[in-house]
């Protein structure tokens, strides 16, 4: 039950709509990069409120922080209501460190005081205005209220309890952060908790998290399900702990600052993007923090080999070497590996090879059973075709990168110490990398609320190789700094066509190009299809023929039909080099009617 407090401003029907829709319910997307750590224990210059996930600015002297709100406060305040008094109150540097005289408290830097001649009377900021603060518990704008200790003995959305005096992690605060269309009531202790501890009922750190609020998911002490809003919860395994069970006794648990839980490693199962390049296999990245793989090497009807060096393999072709792909992944092999001499398509990476037959923990939690497909099949996690290894179960469909991705990883494009959270695909969020809606395998920040991030492109190594370029290509996740506006356009140096630099992309500032990211071939919507598996014997040529891309074809007549190609860049076709002869995929399947028909016809 909501206790109301016994101030005016805090009577409900009084909040304006208006205000309530334009200020509670706008998303801020100024990103705040603090770690979060200090966003609890920093204070707003001003109104002596933490920054927490509030976009700030520093003060002239760099030496503290401001609100947004409060870097920009009104010169006067008519507050009439407090001080029934014809004279406005000015804003003034708090030289003094006074308080204020109507909450008794200390008030910041900044105060508002009385113009008027022999009065002494001054508002700290938070009595003043309505100061508007942003938590990571909560999507909206929580507004900041004083209250007594008496009356804050309301239900916490955040640990889903009321509170009792002489709570141990944060000293006395007589506030109250609340979201009114909402009926978020956050209190100041669970606003300021610590973001991991170690406890003692469990071996790993313990994250703090917010959003999970699940009936299948029960506190590891008390028993009971978990259905406040705010938890603590192992990143590797599944445990969750209410946040009143975790730290009500002091004895029971210690903080650790995540820096230097992030520093030394202390976090297993948090998964840190980008990999270096292209060659980095996803999977033993993961897998290493992760206990994902089995013990057991997969079954083959051959014995395999283990190498520990980089392969030679050479594509007919263009008589160029390149390393071969993974069957299970389909990424470039890259040791330690495995082979095998009677099938010389062959190639498994050595955390590949031990992928379990059933995998249970996942992105969308039900038992998967791991198929090797041979054919080529759609995945319905993010929409590309593959026959590689996947992980199945009845209409899902997922390959192997997707399906062993965490529940929270970290990235170098957002900050340091924030932690990114798997997400429900049904969030009305865009990507950060591509600006498509956030669907299949994603994550969100769940520090700030303003990073969000497909898992596949959370997944584009930090450089990539490109026939067009003579270096590595870097991912650019930044946009440039401001140009003029006829400069403002530019184009891809693969597909010549224009390139939105506010999207992610690759780039090489010593050659000055720019490719998109579905340009570079190893990253594009086909990079999950092992091309030399697939082969087709055709009666319209002796030889047998291997699906390639069409850009290997361009310029060639089809065989059957004698037309170009003039496919898209995800466009296939079947070819051999060895004779100079291709056909279009829809002609290879055309024909073979044909001729069934020419023999029914026979008959």
């Amino acid at each position: 039950m909501l206790v109301f407090f016994n101030l005016r401003i805090l009577n409900r029907n009084e909040i304006d709509p208006l205000d309530a829709k334009s200020i509670f319910h706008s998303k801020h997307k100024e990103e705040n990069n603090i770690d979060p750590d200090d966003g609890n224990s920093k204070l707003c210059g001003a109104c002596n409120v933490p920054i927490f996930s509030t976009p700030f600015k520093a003060t002239e002297s760099g030496s503290g922080y401001l609100h947004d709100q409060c870097s920009n406060l009104p010169i006067d305040s008519d507050c009439s209501d407090l001080h029934p008094s014809l004279e406005p109150l000015e804003k003034q540097p708090n030289l003094e460190k006074s308080n204020c005289s109507h909450c008794k408290a200390v008030c910041g830097d900044v105060l508002y005081r009385c113009r008027g001649p022999g009065c002494g009377f001054q508002l700290n900021v938070t009595c003043a205005w309505t100061v508007k603060i942003m938590h990571r518990s909560h999507d909206h704008r929580l507004t900041v209220f004083r209250c007594s200790a008496a009356d804050a003995s309301f239900a916490c959305c955040a640990c889903g309890t009321g509170h009792r005096p002489g709570l141990l992690w944060v000293p006395s605060m007589p506030l109250v952060y609340v979201c009114g269309p909402c009926g978020f009531w956050l209190h100041p202790h669970c606003a300021a908790l610590p973001n991991v501890i170690e406890h003692q009922s469990h071996k790993h750190p313990l994250l703090l998290n917010y959003g999970i609020r699940s009936s299948t998911c029960q506190c590891a002490i008390c028993g009971e399900e978990v259905s406040s809003w705010g938890v603590y919860s192992c990143t590797m395994c599944r445990y969750y702990v209410h946040i009143m069970c975790a730290v009500t006794e002091r004895q029971s648990f210690e903080s650790v600052l995540l820096g230097e839980a992030f520093g030394d490693g202390r976090i297993p199962g948090l998964v840190h993007f980008p990999v270096p390049d292209e060659y980095t296999s996803i999977v033993r990245h993961i897998t290493k923090n992760t206990p994902t793989t089995s013990d057991v090497k997969l079954q083959h009807r051959h014995p395999l080999t283990l190498h520990h060096d980089y392969p030679i393999y050479k594509e007919a072709d263009d008589e160029v070497d390149r390393p071969p792909t993974c069957n299970a992944c389909v990424q470039f092999i890259s040791p330690p590996f495995y082979s095998c001499s009677w099938c010389p398509k062959l190639f498994l990476h050595d955390s590949c090879a031990r992928l379990p037959s059933v995998l249970r923990q996942n992105p969308i939690a039900i038992p998967l059973d791991l198929i090797d497909l041979k054919t080529i099949e759609s995945t319905t996690c993010c929409n590309r075709n593959t026959n590689a290894f996947t992980f199945r179960r009845h209409s899902t469909n997922m390959d192997v990168m997707c399906a062993l991705m965490p529940t929270s990883i970290t990235h170098a494009a957002h900050a340091k110490t924030h932690v990114l959270r798997s997400s429900a695909s049904g969030d009305l969020e865009a990507c950060r990398c591509c600006g498509g809606l956030l669907s299949g395998v994603s994550y969100k920040c769940g520090t700030c609320r303003n990073f969000s991030i497909h898992g596949t492109c959370a997944r584009l190594p930090a450089t990539v190789r490109h026939v067009c370029d003579p270096h590595p290509l870097k991912l650019v996740t930044a946009p440039p700094p401001r140009r003029q506006p006829q400069t403002n356009t530019i184009y891809c140096d693969a597909c010549e066509r224009g390139l939105d630099d506010a999207r992610w992309h690759y780039g090489c500032a010593e050659c000055k190009q720019a490719f998109h990211v579905e340009c570079v071939p190893c990253l594009d919507k086909l990079s999950l299809v092992k091309y030399e598996m697939v082969e087709v014997s055709e009666r319209c040529h002796e030889c047998p023929l291997t699906l390639v891309r069409v850009h290997m074809v361009c310029g060639r007549q089809c065989g059957v039909c004698r037309k170009g190609y003039l496919g898209h860049r995800d466009s296939t076709a079947f070819a051999c080099f060895k004779c100079y002869f291709s056909i279009h995929v829809s002609c290879a399947f055309t024909w073979k009617i044909e001729a069934i028909i020419s023999r029914i016809n026979c008959l």
